[in-house]
Formats: structure tokens, sequence, C-alpha cells
């Protein structure tokens, strides 16, 4: 489950939703994976290990974490689709698009509160297909506040809407990879079509000993399909979901813990409710070797209570796990992750018996050149399998881009994806079995610094 797939496939190589596209390049993702404190011992506050954290590893770099600016920008952006919709006698459409992004984003601190806001709108144009000329919008608001030296709240909501996600801009510090199991489904890559996302989230974290900390959280998502022609055997769906999570430091950089999650999961065959229940009960342990290194791994029992059409609820039990690592040198982050839950359908009929996993790496050539890469893998299995319909189905995707900056405040990017998708019996999935994209962008950008 998470953002580790397409979506998080492909909103970090394509990425749009402001916790995914709005942390330009030198800018730290909403969310970046905690960094230990300089002191390095038992001494300084606990870490919210990645399995409970419920945010992204970032992919800046260690000498790129910033705070407390204004930033601004535009990137003009061309694209090449070779399958961007089946036509009536079968065969793919290939076309040019041409898209304008313009953003800004607030990023300020206190000693007591952490704040960021962005907004990112997009504006595309397609050469021959005049008629899915689109706009989307996308918008980030987060913060946290410390309540008192001990108590930490947190608060975050996204909302993304998107007409076409292989076609969203890439910006190198964005990170998508989360070590958390918990979230959102985004695998299923739909072609040309409206799509609203709405994830909102808040945590509450005490650290009541020197090494000892306990936590609680809730998320809500909703997915909402805007144009039912163009999404034949997607559905719109829900996900609501609560964890509680204790964590002990048993040394100066090594974590153990337990972590309780519960989710509901909705979705909206025409006429009817499918919904499904999880319980889990999972185990995690981190260690951050050095301080911008982290290695998490962990697993317990899920169960499932499955109730799809009015027929009798179908209960399992189903092991949950994964493990996940975050880098961030000097000149080059990566993260990587893999996970194994019951999560929602992120579109399809019910929810899923969920594979997922992500590599991404970010690479500082030269002080003007940076080279990107980005592979993922989901499987998804219905809970439920419905006869006759489809029962899940997989994706494959990858991308490579490369970056130069052009003097203070001008950069270009160039990059190709490739996403291989198949899902039997999804009339709107069926034009995206193999498709390849080719981009080019240029980019302004300020920034500007805000004091405290």
């Amino acid at each position: 489950m998470r953002k580790i797939l397409l979506l998080q496939f492909f909103t970090a190589l394509l990425v749009s939703g402001m916790n995914v596209a709005y942390a330009q390049s030198g800018a730290p993702a909403a969310g970046a994976a905690p960094v230990l404190s300089d002191r390095g011992d038992n001494q300084g506050a606990l870490l919210v290990p990645p399995p409970v954290a419920g945010t992204s590893y970032s992919l800046a770099f260690a000498t790129d974490e910033r705070s407390n600016y204004l930033k601004g920008g535009i990137t003009f952006q061309a694209n090449h689709d070779d399958d961007v919709l089946t036509a009536p006698n079968g065969s793919t459409v290939a076309d040019w698009s041409y898209s304008i992004w313009p953003s800004i984003e607030i990023d300020q601190s206190w000693p007591r509160f952490h704040w960021r806001l962005a907004y990112m709108p997009g504006f595309t144009f397609y050469n021959n297909l005049t008629s899915y000329n689109s706009q989307d919008h996308n918008l980030y608001i987060g913060g946290e506040y410390r309540l008192s030296p001990h108590v930490t709240l947190g608060l975050r909501d996204s909302l993304q809407r998107t007409s076409n996600l292989f076609n969203q801009p890439v910006f190198g510090a964005t990170g998508t990879i989360s070590g958390a199991p918990q979230g959102p489904n985004d695998t299923i890559v739909t072609p040309i079509s409206d799509v609203l996302r709405n994830t909102a989230g808040a945590d509450l974290t005490y650290q009541f000993g020197r090494n000892d900390m306990m936590g609680v959280g809730g998320s809500v998502t909703n997915l909402h399909f805007l144009n039912a022609s163009q999404e034949q055997g997607l559905y719109d769906a829900a996900a609501r979901g609560g964890s509680a999570f204790y964590t002990h430091r048993f040394a100066a950089r090594h974590y153990v813990g337990v972590s309780y999650l519960y989710q509901q999961l909705l979705t909206y065959p025409t006429g009817v409710t499918n919904q499904t229940t999880t319980d889990a009960v999972i185990g995690f342990y981190t260690f951050y070797p050095r301080r911008t290194l982290s290695f998490s791994i962990f697993g317990g029992p899920q169960y499932a209570s499955t109730q799809q059409f009015g027929s009798p609820a179908v209960q399992q039990w189903s092991p949950a796990a994964g493990a996940s690592i975050g880098w961030q040198g000097r000149h080059t982050s990566a993260a990587a992750s893999y996970i194994h839950i019951i999560t929602d359908g992120g579109g399809l009929l019910g929810a899923v018996h969920s594979n997922s996993g992500a590599l991404t790496v970010r690479r500082q050539l030269t002080k003007v050149w940076s080279v990107s890469g980005l592979a993922s893998y989901a499987s998804n299995t219905l809970v439920d399998p419905t006869p006759l319909l489809n029962d899940g189905g997989h994706t494959i995707g990858g991308s490579v881009w490369v970056d130069r900056t052009l003097g203070k405040h001008f950069s270009v990017q160039a990059g190709y994806a490739h996403l291989h998708q198949n899902y039997d019996n999804v009339p709107a999935l069926e034009s995206v079995i193999g498709r390849n994209r080719e981009w080019i962008s240029v980019s302004y950008q300020f920034t500007r610094p805000l004091g405290r």
C-alpha cells in the first residue's frame, strides 16, 4: 500500500501534489524523513520512526535542508505520449501536449511551530486532441505545533485534481516513498481522465520518558472520478484509518515498537457500497547508522472483514509486512520500500491484497548537472474476487530524467518514462497496457528568505 506506487511512482516521477510536487530542486519535501540529532546520544529528543511516521522520505541532499522561505516559479513543458488514448478501431493515438505549471510555496518555522503551504495549478493544451485540453490543481497545507516540550501535534491536508497523471512535472527533491504501511493506494494509472483526490491526516506524539514515546493518528482519503464515461470499470472510493503506536529507543540509534492499525475501506459501485474493515497489530524496528540514513522493517497479522453487494461478510487473516530505507548524502539521495498489506483498491471494485515496491535515486553529477531515476512495481488482487469481473492486475513503471541549472533562476529538464499496466475487464485501463512518454521543460524559480 502506500505512496510507493504509481502515483507514488508517477507522482514522483511525474509528480503533482504538494507532498508530491512542490518541493522543487533544492527544498525538502513535506514530511521529510527524520534526521538524527547531531549529538548522536540517547539524551536528545526521540524521532518518530518511518513505519509510524506516515510521511515520505525526502530526496533533498543533506546540504539542501532549510526552512523560512517564499518560493515561486513557472514551468513550461512539452510532452510526447505514444498512447494517449485508444481509437474506436482499437489503434493507439499519440500526440504532443504543452503545459504551463506556475507554483507558489511558503515554508516557515518558529521555535514551537512549523508550517508549509504550496499550490501548483497546471494548464495543458494538446496539439491534435484539443477536446482534452485541461487544467489541474494541486494544493497542500500542513504543519507541526509543539504543544509542550514533549507533545507535538501534526496536521496536513492535500487536494489534487488531475486530468492526466501521466503529464505531471518532476521536481528533483520531492519524495513520495514512505516507510509506513497505512495510506492511500495510488497504483492505478488512468489515461486522460478527470480525478479528484483529497487526503487529510492528523497525529499526536508524546515523549513520556527519555527513551519512550507513544502516539495516535488518523487519516481520511476520498477518491472521485469526475467523468464516468472515461472511467468505465473504476469506482469512487473512500478510506478512513486510525492508528496508535509505542516505541522504545534501546540504544542511541536503535528503535523498536508496536502499532495498531484500523481501516475502513469503501467502494461505491452503482447502487451499492462495498466495505472492508481491517485490524492489524504490527511490530517494527528502525536503525539509524548515521545522521542521514535509516533502515526499517515491520510485520504482523492483519484481519479483514469484507462485505460486497449485500452478500454475507467474508473474514480472513493475512500477513502485513514491509521494509524501507532512506538516505540523504551530500551529492546522492535515495529511498526504497516494499510493502505487503490489505488496502483500498484505488478505484477497483473493492479492497485488495497489495504488493508494492519502489526505488528512487537522485545524484548530483556536477554543480549544474543532476540525474534521477525511479522504478516501481505494484500488484493488486481483490480481497473478495467477483466472478466474471476483474480480480486485479499489476503495474510496472520506470523513468529517468536529467536536470541542468542555467544561472541562479533557470533550469532545463529532459526525461523518459515507461508504464506497463494490465488489469483485465477494466475498460478505462485498456489503453494503458504499454505507454511511453518523453518530455522536456524549462523552469524559472525564485526563493526569498522569510524572517522568523
